[in-house]
């Protein structure tokens, strides 16, 4: 009996120390690990020498009349259908800020810096807000079928779709230059002595045809000329006078479709073209940064170019 009670005691003993092993925390200090993962960079070279970067903005989409603007703070407004959106560049990505709803057929939109304008073709509106996006006033420019802005040493540059190009102080009130027009009246954009270039289209056409005229600053037509297939539409101006447009290489039942920019210099001498797939909206040159924005399988895409390289 003694030794039964002996041995009992031992296994009982045994099983508490086990017990103890397993539930007792393993204090022993762990080093840490560092895992260093290679990583392998593959380097495309293009066909040429445009670098090409893919800004990521899932922005509403309705139709091709939207238009972008580059900000000095590195936002982006994009004008659409029926609203007006603010976006940040972050990362490469579009990091949405706010949007409002205004009017519909949005055309183009322009900044001095501490305002915007955007026109608004269908209900024959020039709409001015402030920065965040609070409307100020509308209908203080008596304009018919706002197409195409500019605004360039204080004064505002507006195209009527099927009139003129006029001439305003920024403030509003009644032009002080107006310029008939033959055809559909598209964009305007104005150079450093104050030239005006517009691209219209005689033909009453929306797929071809289109042309550039050139006016001096007191309207005095200098040239028409022919730089593109007839897909235009838009025309911007940088710093040294170099003249882009939109052009195209591809054509369906309808006619031409925009699907690259062109450079030319002030004498029309081709320096570049830059090409994305789907079809341009509009385009913007901000510093020496092109940006396109574009549709392709009804996604919204907008893609810059570093026009230094």
């Amino acid at each position: 009996m003694e030794t039964r009670l002996k041995y009992g005691l031992i296994l009982l003993i045994l099983i508490i120390l086990t017990l103890y092993w397993y539930i007792t925390p393993d204090t022993t200090p762990v080093e840490n690990i560092t895992t260093t993962i290679p990583v392998t960079t593959t380097t495309t070279i293009p066909e040429e020498p445009e670098i090409e970067k893919l800004v990521e903005c899932n922005y509403d989409f309705r139709d091709s009349n939207g238009d972008i603007l580059v900000m000095d703070d590195g936002s982006i407004y994009v004008v659409n259908y029926n609203s007006i959106q603010k976006f940040q560049i972050i990362e490469s990505k579009c990091s949405y800020q706010w949007g409002i709803i205004f009017q519909r057929d949005n055309q183009q939109i322009v900044s001095d810096g501490r305002y915007l304008w955007v026109s608004s073709r269908s209900t024959n509106v020039l709409g001015k807000f402030n920065l965040q996006g609070l409307q100020l006033s509308f209908r203080i420019y008596n304009i018919k079928q706002p197409m195409g802005l500019e605004l360039r040493d204080n004064y505002l540059y507006v195209t009527e779709f099927e009139g003129s190009l006029k001439k305003y102080d920024k403030t509003g009130g009644k032009p002080i230059l107006s310029i008939p027009q033959e055809g559909y009246v598209f964009d305007v954009a104005v150079d450093s002595e104050g030239n005006m270039y517009v691209i219209t289209n005689e033909k009453f056409s929306l797929r071809g045809g289109d042309m550039i005229s050139r006016f001096n600053p007191k309207g005095e037509l200098l040239e028409k000329t022919y730089l593109s297939t007839g897909a235009s539409k838009s025309i911007k101006i940088d710093k040294d006078d170099n003249l882009f447009v939109m052009d195209s290489d591809i054509k369906d039942d309808y006619g031409y479709i925009s699907n690259m920019v062109k450079k030319y210099s002030p004498d029309k001498e081709l320096m570049g073209s830059w090409k994305v797939d789907g079809f341009i909206t509009s385009f913007t040159i901000f510093e020496d940064m092109l940006f396109i924005a574009s549709v392709d399988d009804s996604k919204s895409k907008l893609t810059y170019f570093d026009l230094k390289t």
